[in-house]
């Protein structure tokens, strides 16, 4: 009889232990854990950076009336046509018209685009373009200078192939 009262007593605290350990499991994942992202804000993100990127590609420059995606493909593949660019200046100057390739010209419409959309609305952001040439060099951030987000991001990829099995990859980091 005592040993069966022994064994029911093993049992009980063996049962208060079960519910401890879950209780502090469930503690641990509300408490410390990374919250699941905003499914709103998340598709809020995807329309945006891929309406940008494609308005970006769709865009008609001053250089030659050529779209801007026509200035990136001429950077990549080593054309450098020459075309006057645009500088983007500041906020109260606006934009000014320099002598310049087709890569200067493809940067400074982007870093226009950007800081006219994006950094307007106050939100950072880290656009790259990876492929063959000097299109690593069209590139923008908010802040200036980052090459990644501080914490969470939302990726827009797009791949355009541009001849000779070669590819431009353009990257659109949104940053939350």
């Amino acid at each position: 009889m005592r040993n069966r009262r022994v064994q029911m007593e093993l049992l009980v605290l063996a049962i208060i232990m079960v519910i401890v350990v879950l209780g502090l499991m469930l503690a641990l994942r509300f408490f410390f854990l990374v919250p699941p992202e905003n499914p709103v804000q998340l598709a809020r993100d995807t329309h945006l950076g891929a309406n940008l990127l494609d308005s970006m590609f769709e865009t008609k420059t001053t250089c030659s009336n050529r779209r801007l995606i026509e200035l990136v493909t001429d950077c990549a593949t080593g054309g450098g046509s020459s075309c006057a660019a645009v500088d983007v200046g500041d906020a109260q100057t606006g934009l000014h018209i320099i002598e310049g390739d087709s890569c200067l010209h493809a940067t400074r419409i982007v870093e226009y685009m950007f800081e006219r959309t994006l950094k307007l609305q106050g939100r950072e952001y880290v656009f790259t373009i990876e492929g063959p040439g000097s299109v690593g060099d069209i590139q923008a951030s908010n802040p200036p200078g980052a090459t990644a987000c501080a914490g969470s991001a939302h990726l827009t990829p797009r791949v355009k192939p541009i001849g000779n099995q070669q590819t431009l990859t353009f990257k659109l980091l949104l940053c939350e």
